[in-house]
């Protein structure tokens, strides 16, 4: 049989992948400065892949034929409907490899973390809702690893929202 592995492997190494993130999270959770960088590389690493694979046409690309609306599943019309505007995957794409970038430069760390909360609690959102199969837990992995990110920086977060509401910090 060539081609994919079957679908029960696939779910298993996406579980897999999901729990390994989680695990990631717990490191990150513990404040420890070098767990911390390692898992923003990590995650700046994947979510830089998540970028490329869209530019490259590898993920969301458009299929031309599709069945009868009635006979495919959500699944498959979200990778159909989402793959039908080129333009709108490389914009994607290209949103997911600066949001990286921004993720692992030191400077600018905190701005890739909240960017990548947001495109994760997206893409979280989207495939649960048109229930896009095992990878929708390693999606929730690596969206609770940047809610770990963000848990982790809350005091740096927390001044700079002060700072823009112009409010004066505690002494």
């Amino acid at each position: 049989m060539h081609g994919l592995p079957p679908p029960v492997l696939l779910a298993a190494v996406f579980v897999v992948e999901g729990l390994f993130f989680l695990g990631i999270c717990a490191l990150v959770a513990s404040r420890r400065p070098r767990l911390v960088a390692l898992a923003r590389l990590i995650l700046g690493a994947v979510f830089a892949l998540y970028g490329v694979v869209k530019l490259t046409g590898t993920q969301l690309h458009h299929v031309r034929s599709i069945a009868r609306l009635d006979e495919i599943s959500s699944s498959q019309l979200f990778w159909y409907f989402f793959g039908y505007s080129r333009p709108y995957v490389v914009l994607v794409g290209l949103a997911e490899l600066a949001g990286a970038l921004l993720l692992v430069l030191p400077w600018t760390r905190r701005l890739g973390t909240l960017a990548w909360l947001a495109f994760g609690v997206h893409i979280t959102v989207l495939d649960f809702a048109y229930d896009v199969g095992p990878v929708r837990f390693w999606v929730l992995g690596l969206t609770a690893c940047c809610v770990a990110l963000v848990v982790t920086d809350r005091d740096a977060y927390r001044r700079a929202l002060a700072s823009l509401l112009g409010a004066k910090e505690p002494a």
